[in-house]
């Protein structure tokens, strides 16, 4: 996919407006602003992947990628011409009242998400692929029981198809859990409500106030959909 040389459209008319869950969006017929439609942005399908993987991939260095929901959330509201209604509607509020009910809401999503994560993790032993891997080349290899180093819980040596080593469960993973949860709290129209663990594991275990989207219903995310 890296090594791509083809070409993909990533403006808002044939990038984004996924239903939650999916990848299946394809674009925004018209700006929800403007009312006009959007320009292509053609560029090289390799590029844009590996800066896509590099963003909400970075490490320690940086906000982490649950943290890259928060500078969105900022870039939304500092956005020219955009009004601070909570849901979209209702007056405009001030800077403090807008950024403390946005943080209470978008940090305790990603905060019930993270806990239902790892308690999947642990309830599922789902560890990394490269963990397990590492464990078993410290046992040894299992595939010739009269070579060196043979255990039976060894590793089976074999050409590897590629120099990464599987990603993690996606069903388990924090960062995607993160995502989901911060997806739904801005987009979500409800006022409060019990919010639940992306995984459908039951109620999370604090009251998350959802009084806003990051947007109004009309702009969820179309502007920001070429980010």
């Amino acid at each position: 996919m890296l090594n791509d040389t083809g070409t993909i459209d990533i403006s808002p008319a044939s990038w984004g407006n996924n239903p939650i869950g999916t990848e299946s969006g394809t674009g925004y017929a018209t700006n929800p602003v403007t009312g006009g439609t959007y320009t292509a942005n053609n560029v090289p399908k390799g590029d844009f992947y590996r800066v896509l993987a590099e963003y909400w991939a970075d490490g320690p260095h940086s906000e982490t990628p649950p943290g890259h929901w928060h500078v969105i959330a900022n870039q939304v509201a500092d956005m020219p011409g955009f009004s601070k209604r909570l849901r979209g509607t209702g007056p405009v509020v001030n800077d403090l009242e807008w950024d403390v009910k946005t943080y209470m809401s978008l940090a305790g999503s990603v905060h019930d998400a993270a806990c239902a994560a790892w308690s999947l993790k642990r309830y599922y032993s789902g560890t990394r692929p490269i963990t397990m891997i590492r464990h078993m080349c410290m046992k040894g290899q299992s595939s010739n029981p009269s070579g060196p180093s043979y255990h039976t819980e060894g590793i089976p040596p074999k050409p590897m198809s590629s120099k990464s080593s599987p990603p993690p469960p996606q069903a388990l993973e924090a960062s995607i859990r993160a995502s989901g949860a911060s997806h739904s709290i801005a987009t979500s129209p409800a006022q409060t409500t019990s919010a639940k663990s992306p995984s459908n594991h039951g109620q999370a275990s604090t009251r998350i106030i959802h009084l806003l989207a990051l947007a109004s219903p009309r702009r969820t995310r179309a502007p920001c959909a070429g980010c």
